[in-house]
């Protein structure tokens, strides 16, 4: 009967044993997953924030260049009706909307940059391009008036170019992370 009873008693703690066991190894494995599941979850999650970064900078980039050759486009009616009439005339919808919504577009991208040194460049180019456009406004003389479209041309090209490389500098800068 001890036999029997020793028996029993062996299976009963064998089973309990086997029970607690088998409880921890699907603990263990089960917090193991969830680590490795949170860490693959952070890794898609941050390729996915440096891919929206990424598309975000092309589409600001190609909004930059639309948007100076709007810029040139309405100086160049200017400087047109400036030689031709004496005096700004209305510049045609067309031309003042695209400037318009590209303005907009570029500062809803610029804002969504993370780089504080792209979204600081963009912000000065744009005030700088309002300071020029406010000048030539602003100025009674024709020929100062022509003056400061064509260096405001040479400069705003320059403050693109510059956000530009800045822009694909921190475009590789990301790739490379």
């Amino acid at each position: 009967m001890e036999d029997q009873y020793f028996g029993l008693v062996n299976t009963v703690v064998g089973g309990l044993i086997g029970l607690i066991v088998g409880f921890f190894t699907s603990w263990y494995q089960n917090r193991f997953e969830v680590k490795r599941d949170q860490i693959s979850f952070e890794r898609s999650k941050l390729e996915k924030i440096k891919s929206e970064e990424i598309n975000n900078c092309i589409e600001l980039k190609e909004n930059i260049r639309l948007w100076m050759r709007s810029w040139i486009k309405i100086a160049d009616f200017d400087n047109q009706s400036l030689k031709e009439h004496g005096k700004l005339t209305r510049i045609p919808d067309n031309l003042n909307q695209d400037f318009f919504e590209l303005g907009i577009s570029i500062n809803a991208l610029a804002a969504r940059v993370l780089d504080d040194e792209v979204r600081e460049t963009v912000k000065n180019l744009k005030s700088r391009n309002a300071e020029v456009m406010a000048k030539v406004i602003v100025t009674d003389d024709i020929n100062k008036k022509l003056s400061i479209n064509a260096s405001a041309f040479i400069e705003l090209t320059h403050l693109a170019t510059d956000v530009g490389e800045l822009i694909d500098a921190y475009q590789r800068k990301l790739i490379q992370q």
